[in-house]
């Protein structure tokens, strides 16, 4: 009831508000649904939808303020692309039905399109923000400013303190394995202020990823140590959280806007990112054998689990990923089972798996979109996906044209989406969280901005040559 009294005045007055502020109180709700969730009786797990709420009222400021999609400005000098979308939206609307009428569950069909919802939305989104570069930075810094108190109470959890249950995971939490030199633990991983590990870990690595873009897209270069240290810091985080996934996605993250940038012909910038990631690394490693000489011993199991990753790495992507495709497309009866079958809706019992020949494909984000949306729905997602490719592909290129900072920002937060898809087809549940899906969609919806900017500078520069010619006509002193 608490709750509900600060949620429902508080959305009234997003409504009144223009979409920009919308979308910082989105992001800052983003933070506190988990301890809001926390310090609530029963912890319900519907609380994690507050995000997603608030996130479709600041999309529909915007859309008032835009008056339509834009989806052929959005999919600029992509037609096909502007066309496949109402296509699958409309296989989603099908889906929506198909779910409500096998499962009979009306929460579990809600879940399930907003799994959908939340990156969609976040693409329009992200194209909107894109469309004002200083803006979008500013919501990234945003963002960042949220995790820095989030992040450090990660190491609080790693201390052993308690604020009543603000610290520790939702409901019982999962026991990951350690290798110790007494031999091998199970123990929960910490997980802060959010509500599970895994979540904490998510978080973390984006963190870490969009302080190195910001790093990066700043127009000195004086801070770009500043923001590497701090990036090193929250990928430091993620050991205590046992999930190695979220090094792996740093580390993915470096590689894509690496190659991005040779992509681009930027050499020079190629070398900043290198220097930006190897100097913190070197600072970072040093401070720490100076300050807490016996902290890399007190923390030799985390290092051991994340020792293992190369090992395990391949193991998990093909049996997770590759392996999923046969049995999701069993899962799917051909037409598929409909949106929210295979959610993984945790304590809310709201699970359909007992339905369903294959329910372990639901960690596989290739098996969940099979088995939910069918071979027809897959097959437009493959056909959007090639399309999606080469405008990204495109836009590129057109980096080229950009001042650096703002060419890095564009690239950066594309290259943080990018990082994103070998993870979710190879364990999607945290995917399930609508505020990391609408992160995602916001970094990559971004991307494409630069040729609806490029075509407004182009459109605005022929303007202004027309009018220096009719008045050089009528004999006027032009001033350029």
């Amino acid at each position: 009831m608490l709750v509900a009294l600060f949620l429902v005045p508080l959305a009234v007055w997003v409504l009144s508000s223009d979409w920009r502020s919308a979308l910082t109180i989105t992001i800052a709700l983003g933070f506190l649904q988990d301890p809001l969730r926390k310090i609530t009786q029963g912890q319900p797990g519907l609380m994690v939808g507050i995000v997603l709420i608030f996130f479709v009222i600041t999309t529909v400021l915007c859309f008032k303020r835009r008056g339509s999609l834009q989806l052929s400005w959005m999919f600029f000098g992509s037609k096909e692309l502007a066309a496949l979308v109402p296509v699958f939206l409309g296989i989603l609307g099908f889906q929506a039905f198909n779910s409500l009428l096998r499962f009979g569950q009306p929460t579990l069909t809600m879940i399930g399109v907003g799994f959908y919802l939340a990156p969609l939305l976040g693409l329009w989104m992200g194209y909107q923000l894109g469309l004002a570069p200083a803006t979008l930075r500013r919501v990234v810094g945003i963002y960042l400013l949220f995790s820095v108190p989030w992040s450090f109470s990660v190491w609080l959890t790693h201390q052993g303190v308690e604020w009543g249950n603000l610290l520790s995971e939702v409901g019982g939490g999962i026991l990951i394995h350690f290798s110790t030199a007494d031999g091998s633990i199970s123990q929960q991983g910490a997980s802060g202020l959010w509500r599970s590990s895994e979540l904490a870990a998510m978080h973390l690595a984006t963190a870490a990823c969009l302080l190195m873009v910001y790093g990066w897209s700043s127009p000195s270069r004086s801070t770009n140590n500043i923001y590497g240290l701090g990036a090193l810091v929250c990928t430091f985080l993620t050991l205590l959280t046992g999930r190695r996934k979220a090094l792996v996605l740093v580390v993915i993250f470096v590689l894509v806007m690496l190659l991005l940038q040779i992509l681009r012909g930027d050499t020079r910038m190629r070398d900043r990112i290198l220097t930006g990631v190897l100097v913190p690394i070197g600072l970072g490693t040093l401070g720490m054998l100076a300050l807490f000489p016996n902290l890399l011993v007190d923390l030799n199991p985390f290092f051991w689990r994340a020792s293992t990753i190369p090992g395990d790495l391949w193991e998990r992507f093909s049996s997770l990923g590759i392996n999923a495709i046969w049995p999701a497309i069993e899962n799917s009866q051909v037409i598929g089972l409909g949106a929210g079958a295979l959610a993984q809706t945790g304590q809310l019992g709201l699970n359909a798996a007992g339905q369903v020949a294959n329910p372990w494909v639901s960690e596989s984000g290739v098996g969940k979109l099979i088995s939910e949306l069918g071979v027809p729905g897959v097959v437009v997602l493959l056909l959007i996906f090639v399309q999606f490719s080469r405008l990204l592909v495109r836009n590129v290129g057109l980096m080229r044209n950009f001042e650096p900072s703002s060419a890095n920002l564009y690239m950066g937060l594309v290259s943080f989406a990018l990082a994103n898809v070998p993870f979710f087809m190879a364990a999607s549940g945290v995917y399930g969280d609508p505020f990391v899906l609408i992160l995602v969609g916001l970094s990559l919806g971004s991307f494409l901005a630069p040729p609806t900017l490029m075509y407004a500078q182009e459109a605005q520069k022929a303007e202004l040559e027309t009018i220096c010619r009719e008045e050089t006509a009528k004999g006027s002193i032009v001033v350029l």
